[in-house]
């Protein structure tokens, strides 16, 4: 049985986590915000919602295909999971001594959904863990 209210609370959940945590964007985010201003920032934040988009649309569309195998998807997010803890334990073995900045020219949107494109955090995450949230949603409101 699946309860709608669970889900959407595991999605903000998740969505905030993921948005919060050690990456490339939280560092472009960053980044752009200190040398631009915080429009150039915003931009940056908000370009998940675009790229994201297609990224939703391509998992959900593999994991469709393999709606039928249970023991698939839950691999897929076992592995996943164990990745994002992987990840996770190599930010804090990351040391480093001296920061370089390069001044560029404000181009923060596009450099964002570059980032976001090639990132593959993002894709772990929506194949892993997001997508499959949001296929057993799917089927659940199909039912109903």
């Amino acid at each position: 049985m699946v309860n709608a209210f669970e889900s959407l609370l595991s999605g903000i959940v998740l969505g905030m986590v993921a948005g919060l945590s050690p990456g490339p964007m939280l560092t472009l985010v960053v980044a752009e915000t200190l040398k631009f201003g915080k429009e150039e920032g915003f931009k940056v934040a908000v370009s998940p919602l675009i790229t994201d988009s297609t990224i939703i649309l391509l998992t959900l569309l593999v994991l469709s295909t393999l709606s039928e195998h249970d023991v698939v998807i839950g691999l897929i997010s076992i592995f996943g999971a164990c990745y994002l803890v992987y990840i996770g334990l190599e930010n804090f073995r990351t040391k480093t001594d001296k920061f370089e900045v390069v001044v560029v020219r404000k181009e923060a949107f596009k450099r964002a959904i570059i980032t976001n494109l090639l990132n593959p955090h993002t894709y772990l995450f929506w194949i892993s863990v997001g997508s499959p949230i949001i296929w057993r949603l799917w089927k659940w409101m199909l039912q109903q």
